[in-house]
């Protein structure tokens, strides 16, 4: 089996490039982990998709990769680094071979696997997808954490009784008074979706002063 050596890693929801990591996230020092050639194809396949891995493969991989952790060498269950000689991509699976969090690697180290893969033969892995997992390619990881929160936002003052806050926040951005909650809320997602940098930083700020002021 081959192995990848001393990388770093961030393992997420979904799979964001190197450049999209946050300061805060949990960054792992890899110390090993197997690496594997698969097939174009199964790349993006892993990228875009949960999926489920064949036991088969799971076993393989069982307590193959080290993590540097609070001056101690720790075990990660399941862990792989796949890569079709121009893409790499870092998986996590649970127990039950389904994919669980994704990461890709810094630039200098994506280029360490790719000298390693050139001289590797391609293998065929068994899985299943079990749905989709694309990130929409026109927002930011910043763009999807703010829509997160500002979708939260919108949820709870749905649930609440009073709706000063939602009638206040519609005119802000229309300029029109509107009562029903329903109708507001609707508004500002189409308008969101359709016209989104004309009106999430506006949202966002509202919902983020309006927390503090609590």
């Amino acid at each position: 089996m081959n192995y990848i050596y001393d990388i770093l890693l961030n393992f997420n929801d979904i799979y964001y490039d190197f450049y999209e990591w946050n300061i805060s996230d949990n960054i792992e020092h890899i110390r090993k982990i197997p690496l594997f050639k698969i097939s174009k194809k199964d790349i993006i396949t892993i990228k875009n998709n949960y999926i489920k891995i064949n036991n088969k493969f799971l076993t393989k991989i069982l307590n193959k990769t080290e993590v540097f952790s609070n001056n101690k060498v720790e075990v990660k269950e399941y862990a792989v680094l796949f890569s079709d000689g121009e893409g790499v991509i870092s998986v996590l699976f649970d127990t039950n071979g389904n994919s669980k969090k994704y990461s890709s690697l810094l630039i200098d180290e994506h280029s360490e696997v790719l000298d390693v893969v050139d001289t590797m033969n391609t293998i065929k892995i068994s899985y299943n997808i079990l749905n989709n997992n694309i990130k929409n390619e026109y927002f930011t990881r910043k763009d999807l954490e703010r829509l997160k929160y500002i979708d939260r936002q919108l949820y709870n003052l749905n649930k609440s009784p009073d709706s000063s806050k939602l009638e206040y926040l519609y005119y802000e951005c229309f300029g029109e008074c509107e009562t029903n909650k329903s109708k507001i809320i609707d508004k500002i997602k189409l308008e969101l979706k359709d016209n989104w940098d004309k009106l999430n930083q506006k949202i966002y700020n509202f919902f983020k002063l309006t927390s503090i002021n609590k």
